[in-house]
């Protein structure tokens, strides 16, 4: 994985996602990342709008939203009602994660993660 810095890239019209929706999980890179207070598998997807958590325990604080609807890949719609910060180390914290309870996964989303650190996510062999 490669991490560019936008001042080394050129200009790049940028789109507004308003959708909610989760890609299938082949889209990611399955990722262990012990360092929160369990080990969880996280999946970094290209095609998820948000990040994506389901459990509460995982989170250092979160708040009640009014509900967002999210499409599954089977085309099924739930409804995440809770977001908050999940702290990985000191230099890794994730804001604004939607809590999904009994979801199968934990979703990190390459573009919000590229837009927090203003910098271009380049995977390569």
């Amino acid at each position: 994985m490669t991490i560019l810095q936008q001042s080394q890239l050129a200009a790049i019209p940028s789109t507004e996602h308003h959708a909610h929706h989760i890609s299938n999980a082949s889209t990611g890179i399955i990722y262990n990342l012990r360092s929160l207070p369990r080990s969880v598998l996280w999946i970094l997807d290209l095609g998820v709008t948000d990040h994506i958590n389901s459990s509460l325990d995982n989170f250092a604080t979160y708040r009640i939203i009014l509900d967002i609807p999210i499409k599954l890949p089977n085309g099924t719609i739930v409804y995440a009602n809770i977001k908050g910060t999940i702290i990985f180390s000191t230099t890794f914290i994730l804001h604004n994660i939607l809590y999904i309870p009994g979801f199968n996964f934990n979703l990190i989303s390459v573009s919000q993660v590229a837009i927090k650190f203003d910098c271009s996510i380049r995977f390569t062999d």
